[in-house]
């Protein structure tokens, strides 16, 4: 397995899903995004699998095992939501800065719990990864700003979800299988969450502020609809890397080849989304850039 090149191909899907959810989050609420995003990520999942069906079912006939992949759906989907709902408001290069917290976790389980090694060079590449990323989420006083909360709870549960998803692999399931599977439950979650908030006084409310304020543009939801079936999809196909690299035990390597998505989102929206950052954010930057660098070589 080439690790670098896996890695890479991780990061560029994740890399594009982010961008692109950053833009269709102007024009869908994050309930709708949550469920949209899950089930057209499944697409990539189902491809993968048309190889070799036999370990979808063998999968769906392990009763005890699709109990564990019903309890991470829900994680799976507890992170959408409320990624989604932090991402409606703030600046993109902030909000998956925190998704650091979720390679932090998977490489402490990898390497306290799934006993994977973690050599001089990583460690090094570790400590600077998570000094950028600090930085990059702090203000000039390097205090945290209240609104990424919901993030932050979001890269916790994903965490869980992939924390749950490896004890699966590492007792020999099928890797594209389990995902998939997790992800078409955790659509059906979302669907059962949408159908409820769109009852709900919260939305309703929500529906009348978008219509008085004329924000409303049919050809813009249209190109920004298509976009995020695009998002999605990288998305989908980006876990399906990664859950190949975590069935081989490269899950820290992965996590920390990861940690250098951030600084690419913050590059690009300062280009592009006019993003505003602080010199701290801007040294923080340069951390993770110089880092990533430094591990692909």
């Amino acid at each position: 397995m080439n690790l670098i090149l896996f890695s890479v191909y991780t990061i560029i899907s994740f890399f594009i899903s982010s961008i692109i959810y950053k833009y269709a989050s102007a024009y869908f609420d994050y309930h709708k995004i949550s469920a949209i995003s899950i089930g057209i990520g499944a697409i990539p999942m189902l491809f993968a699998l048309l190889p070799n069906p036999i370990a979808l079912f063998a999968t769906l006939s392990n009763y005890r095992l699709d109990f564990a992949i019903g309890i991470s759906s829900i994680f799976l989907l507890l992170g959408y939501v409320l990624n989604f709902k932090t991402l409606k408001t703030e600046q993109v290069t902030n909000t998956f800065a925190l998704a650091q917290i979720q390679p932090a976790m998977l490489i402490a389980f990898g390497i306290f719990v799934m006993r994977e090694q973690l050599f001089f060079s990583e460690t090094v590449a570790l400590m600077f990864l998570i000094t950028g990323t600090f930085l990059i989420i702090s203000n000039d006083k390097l205090k945290l700003n209240r609104k990424f909360i919901p993030t932050i709870f979001a890269n916790v549960s994903w965490s869980i979800y992939w924390f749950i998803i490896t004890f699966l692999l590492n007792a020999n399931a099928d890797a594209v299988s389990v995902i998939f599977m997790a992800r078409m439950l955790s659509f059906a979650f979302g669907i059962v969450f949408l159908l409820w908030f769109d009852t709900t006084k919260i939305w309703q409310n929500q529906k009348k502020k978008l219509k008085d304020s004329n924000v409303f543009n049919k050809k813009l939801s249209m190109a920004a609809a298509l976009l995020l079936i695009a998002a999605a999809l990288a998305d989908g196909a980006g876990n399906v890397v990664f859950a190949v690299m975590d069935q081989a035990k490269h899950l820290v390597f992965a996590s920390i080849f990861l940690s250098i998505l951030p600084a690419l989102i913050g590059i690009f929206a300062y280009v592009f989304f006019k993003d505003k950052f602080s010199r701290l954010q801007i040294l923080g930057l340069v951390l993770v850039v110089i880092t990533g660098v430094v591990l692909s070589i």
